[in-house]
C-alpha cells in the first residue's frame, strides 16, 4: 500500500517464502498419493507382470546386477577414452532385441559424431567389423532389423546442445522403454541454478524420474584425472559433483584401464560396481553384488567380452 512505511522489502520476501513454503509441499493428502499400499503379495505379482527384465549381454554384469526395470538408473563411469561408448553400445543392442514389437530405445548422443554412433550399434548388434558393412550395406541392414525387430529399435538423438526441455518432448512422443543419455553432464538445463554442482544434481535428479516414468536409465559420466592410469576405481572419483551423482544411482559401473598395460593386453579393462542397490536376478550371486571384473574391450565388433571365472 502507497505510504504505508511497515511495508518493506524484508516484509513481502517473508511472505513470499511463506507461500512458497505451502505451494510446494501440498497438503498430507497430496502428498500420501505417492504412498506404497500394496500388500507383499500384490507387489510381487506386479514385480511378475512386469516380466524378468533386461539382461546385460556380459554375463559379468548379470551376475553382480542382474536384469534391468522400469525406475532403474544406471550410471557408467570411465576416464576419457577408456571405451565408454562401445560399452553402451555393447549392451543396448542386445537389451533392445528383448524389447516389445512396439518399444523403443531412446539414445542421445552428445559426444561422438552420430553416424558413427549408428555404425558402431550394427557392428555390436551383429558382432561383425565395420568393413563388412560397406561391402554390402543393403544385406546387413535388413540382418540388423531382423536382429533387433525393427530397424529404428534404437532411435539415436545426435545433439550436442540438447536440453531437458527438449528431451521431454520427445520422451513424451516415442514412449522409450531404455534410455541411454551419453553424456548425462552434457545435457543442458537448469541454468537458473547458480552452481555448477547445483546444476548437477537437477540433471541427475530429471534423469532418475525419467526412469520411473518410463524405463531404465543408462547414463554415461567421466571420472576425474586420478583414475587416469588405475584399474578399479572407486565412485569417489566421478568427476565433478562430491556427491550428486553417486547418490541418485541405483548401480554405478566404473571402467578402469592401466596406461602401460602388458604388450598385447592393451584392450584389458576393469570393471568395478561400487554402488548396486539393486536386488538382482536368478543368474545373480549376492557374493558378486559389488563385484571386480577384468574383461576385454572388443574394438572391432564394438563389444565387451568377458574372461573365464577362476575356479
Amino acid at each position: 500500500v502507497s505510504g504505508d512505511d511497515t511495508i518493506t522489502k524484508a516484509s513481502i520476501q517473508e511472505l513470499l517464502d511463506e507461500y512458497n513454503d505451502v505451494v510446494n509441499t501440498g497438503d498430507a493428502d497430496e502428498l500420501l498419493d505417492n504412498e506404497v499400499t500394496s500388500a507383499i503379495d500384490v507387489l510381487i505379482k506386479e514385480r511378475e507382470a512386469e516380466g524378468e527384465g533386461l539382461e546385460w549381454r556380459l554375463e559379468e554384469l548379470n551376475i553382480s546386477v542382474g536384469p534391468l526395470r522400469k525406475g532403474n538408473f544406471i550410471e557408467i563411469a570411465a576416464y576419457v577414452e577408456t571405451g565408454k561408448t562401445t560399452m553402451i553400445s555393447s549392451e543396448i543392442t542386445h537389451m533392445a532385441s528383448q524389447l516389445e514389437d512396439d518399444d523403443y530405445v531412446l539414445w542421445i548422443n552428445n559426444e561422438e559424431e552420430g553416424g558413427a554412433v549408428r555404425l558402431r550399434s550394427c557392428c555390436s548388434a551383429l558382432g561383425i567389423t565395420s568393413d563388412v558393412i560397406y561391402r554390402d550395406p543393403t544385406t546387413i541392414a535388413k540382418q540388423y532389423g531382423d536382429i533387433l525387430g525393427r530397424n529404428n529399435r534404437i532411435r539415436i538423438v545426435d545433439d550436442a546442445t540438447i536440453t531437458v526441455a527438449q528431451l521431454d518432448k520427445i520422451m513424451e512422443k516415442i514412449q522409450p522403454k531404455l534410455i541411454v543419455i551419453d553424456m548425462l553432464d552434457k545435457v543442458h538445463g537448469f541454468d537458473e541454478v547458480k552452481s555448477e554442482v547445483g546444476r548437477l544434481q537437477k540433471v541427475y535428479q530429471w534423469a532418475r524420474e525419467k526412469a520411473k516414468q518410463y524405463g531404465p536409465v543408462i547414463a554415461t559420466t567421466q571420472v576425474d584425472g586420478t583414475a587416469s592410469d588405475q584399474k578399479w576405481i572407486a565412485m569417489s572419483q566421478l568427476a565433478g559433483s562430491r556427491v550428486v551423482k553417486q547418490g541418485e544411482a541405483d548401480v554405478i559401473i566404473t571402467v578402469g584401464r592401466l596406461v602401460d598395460e602388458d604388450p598385447g593386453e592393451e584392450d584389458r579393462r576393469y570393471l568395478h560396481i561400487p554402488k548396486n542397490k539393486l536386488p538382482g536376478g536368478n543368474r545373480s550371486e549376492e557374493s558378486e553384488r559389488n563385484g571386480r571384473w577384468e574383461v576385454y574391450i572388443d574394438r572391432p565388433i564394438a563389444r565387451y567380452r568377458g574372461m573365464p571365472r577362476r575356479a
